[in-house]
């Protein structure tokens, strides 16, 4: 009797123990100040204790006080999400969508595009999860709405339905001997080598022994290698049916490869919302209308040879031991391009150089995927052999990367320094070694420059190493470093030259079958769009190049593309989707450690609770954030920060602090930071009166 007695006091208990400052609760709660002074009193009254110890107008928390305010937070943390799906508005609300294995992502994006032609405010948001436990973990704490997985998730407040299982088969590409026989027998299919997707193993018969060619983690690198004719792959039905019906894949009749399983999961009692429905139904007719989810061979043609259905790019024997492993790591196939190095290391004599090459290989990999530690130690043990000139100016310039991405800019100075005394060496020796140094030392020098402030001259070193990349007719460097003038073009507040070097570099990177060029691609129009308010346009950039982004298990990309996320959601006032957004990117960064955007997040985090009102817990994270920024030795990562603690204090009705604060932050950064690469998002709450 006395909870439901003060029932209609604790939202006003809830807001004056947020902002702890009378007057800006008034304002929130549209009520004046002496009718919220009486309710607190009369809520004291009721549960016969003080909550707060009270100084003028300003109200701080007592240990009573402490303990109601904590037990209603996790009422409202129950409640809420429940609100938000019983006020879901079909189409229009955000669908989070779990992808727990690659075999799903390649159901899910025919699904969706199918879909969006029927609702064109269908927009939904697609993430990897690592396994099974994590994906139901996400589905349990509110950030996934649905998964497609092939293990069932069996959580009891998770509803979990089986869509089937998917038929596997035995593929062979337009250039195979086996293409032009395509009633092969067995012993003539396990002659000749297959690509392995090793996630899905399981599918070959475990009485059947065959030859690996070479190991990948994505499916649609062995559905790239094996088109390009020099493997077999296993490959689902599914996947490999346009192939099939295009005459760029043949299947071949090998019996005993079994089944893949396919499940949905949802909360249990979200199965009734409209959009989770809707999916579950579209992919089980996609799948059923392609003989998908049958357990005999799908009902499919055998392909008659077109000529010309090849794709470009084939891997082919070539006299680059490394060339292999490079043509992987265009395809951001990490894994697979490390055991392709591994093995070209072995074939060759084993020379220092040789050693270097692969070492130098090893870290670029581990720049790509932000193991900064990992990329050091390469880069300072290809140092101490004895290198060539160009290898030795290209591992200074790697170590020059991983301490700017990691705010060690003293240290980066140093390297890039280096890197430029021994870049005339190298030339001198080898034309085309030194062009490929000068390629490293321009991107080490160019994102330097961008790091401190100085986009116009990072355009200049950008483009000396287009031309490096030009002159040796290596398309991926040149595409690269396309993309950074763009990068750097927007720094400089360019957005239309900007943009054009994006489109430039995206048919490029588009033409080798870069994913995870694009991802920065995509990421760099979504700002230029979010800029300029087109905020739909930003989550469709955003949501495709995160897409990528999971597929090549980069967790800075993953991070990055997550804040653009969070900023687009905050610009619509979807505080829910930024809130998720934001803590998805503080997880991927926090895993690989990438210290900007862990900055990034956590001042997104505090733009999300001060729009809350949640001030209390936006002020402990806003001095994380500091702390972080202090840390990481860039002045705009700082100022950023300290601008957000500054729009905490005016939250808290405490001028003269935040004007100390913006004061500091000024000194620091001559404009206010933005939060695109090395810019910083500052955006939320920041009254005229106190602006920079």
């Amino acid at each position: 009797m006395i909870l439901f007695s003060v029932w209609n006091w604790l939202p006003a208990f809830y807001v004056v123990a947020q902002t702890q400052h009378l007057p800006t609760a008034s304002k929130r709660l549209h009520l004046s100040v002496s009718a919220l002074s009486r309710t607190i009193r009369l809520l004291e009254a009721a549960v016969g204790r003080p909550l707060f110890h009270r100084t003028g107008r300003n109200l701080q928390l007592n240990a009573h006080g402490e303990g109601l305010l904590l037990a209603v937070e996790r009422s409202i943390g129950v409640l809420a999400p429940e609100f938000d799906r019983l006020t879901a508005n079909g189409f229009a609300s955000a669908l989070h969508i779990g992808i727990a294995d690659p075999l799903s992502q390649g159901v899910v994006m025919p699904v969706v595009r199918s879909m969006q032609l029927e609702h064109s405010d269908f927009v939904p948001f697609l993430h990897g999860c690592v396994d099974g436990a994590e994906a139901s973990k996400l589905l349990l704490t509110g950030d996934l709405d649905l998964v497609l997985s092939s293990e069932r998730l069996s959580e009891k407040a998770l509803a979990a339905e089986s869509l089937g299982q998917f038929s596997n088969g035995v593929y062979c590409g337009l250039g195979h001997p086996l293409f032009q026989v395509p009633s092969a027998g067995q012993a003539a299919i396990l002659r000749h080598p297959f690509v392995v997707c090793f996630p899905r193993g399981s599918a070959w018969p475990a009485v059947l022994q065959r030859k690996i060619g070479v190991y990948v983690n994505h499916e649609e690198t062995a559905l790239d290698l094996c088109l390009g004719g020099e493997f077999l792959a296993v490959l689902p039905d599914v996947i490999a049916h346009s192939y099939v019906t295009h005459g760029a894949l043949c299947r071949l009749p090998l019996p005993g490869v079994s089944a893949t399983p396919l499940f949905v999961t949802c909360r249990a009692g979200d199965e009734s919302r409209d959009c989770i429905g809707a999916v579950v139904r579209a992919v089980h007719h996609h799948l059923v209308g392609l003989g998908a989810l049958e357990l005999r061979a799908p009902r499919m043609r055998t392909a008659r040879v077109r000529q010309g259905c090849a794709r470009p790019g084939t891997i082919a024997c070539e006299e680059d031991a490394f060339r292999f492993g490079d043509s992987l790591l265009v395809r951001a196939e990490y894994a697979a391009a490390q055991r392709a190095y591994r093995a070209a290391l072995r074939a060759p004599a084993g020379s220092a150089r040789e050693r270097a090459k692969y070492l130098l290989r090893r870290a670029r990999i581990s720049l790509m995927t932000a193991k900064y530690a990992a990329a050091y130690r390469d880069c300072r043990e290809a140092l101490t052999l004895d290198a060539s000139p160009a290898q030795r100016a290209s591992a200074e310039s790697m170590l020059a990367l991983a301490h700017c991405y990691r705010g060690e800019l003293s240290f980066a100075h140093s390297a890039v320094s280096r890197a430029r005394a021994g870049l005339g060496e190298a030339i001198r020796m080898s034309r085309t070694e030194g062009l490929k140094a000068t390629v490293d030392v321009a991107r080490a020098e160019g994102t330097l420059f961008v790091v401190t402030g100085l986009p116009r001259k990072a355009v200049r070193s950008y483009v000396r190493g287009a031309n490096a990349a030009s002159e040796l007719s290596n398309a991926w460097e040149h595409s690269i470093a396309l993309g950074n003038i763009a990068d750097a073009y927007l720094h400089a507040g360019k957005a239309e030259s900007a943009l054009r070097y994006f489109d430039q570099a995206a048919r490029q990177k588009d033409a080798i079958g870069d994913r995870w060029g694009m991802c920065y691609l995509h990421h760099g129009r979504a700002f230029v769009f979010l800029e300029r308010g087109h905020v739909d346009r930003a989550l469709r950039e955003a949501a495709t190049g995160l897409k990528l982004a999971i597929g090549v298990s980069d967790l800075k990309l993953v991070a990055m593309l997550n804040i653009l996320l969070g900023r687009a959601h905050l610009a619509r006032s979807d505080l829910k989707g930024a809130q998720r957004a934001f803590r998805f990117a503080r997880t991927a960064a926090t895993r690989c450690k990438a210290r900007y955007e862990m900055i990034q997040a956590t001042i997104g985090l505090v733009d999300v609770e001060l729009s809350h009102g949640d001030v209390r817990t936006a002020f402990g994270r806003a001095i994380r954030a500091q702390a972080q920024a202090a840390r990481s030795g860039s002045k705009d990562a700082l100022a950023a920060a300290l601008t957000t603690c500054a729009a905490v204090h005016i939250q808290r009705g405490s001028d003269d602090q935040a004007r100390q604060l913006l004061g500091s932050a000024r000194k620091l950064a001559s404009r206010l930071p933005r939060f695109y690469g090395f810019w910083f998002a500052v955006s939320g709450g920041r009254p005229g009166h106190l602006h920079m």
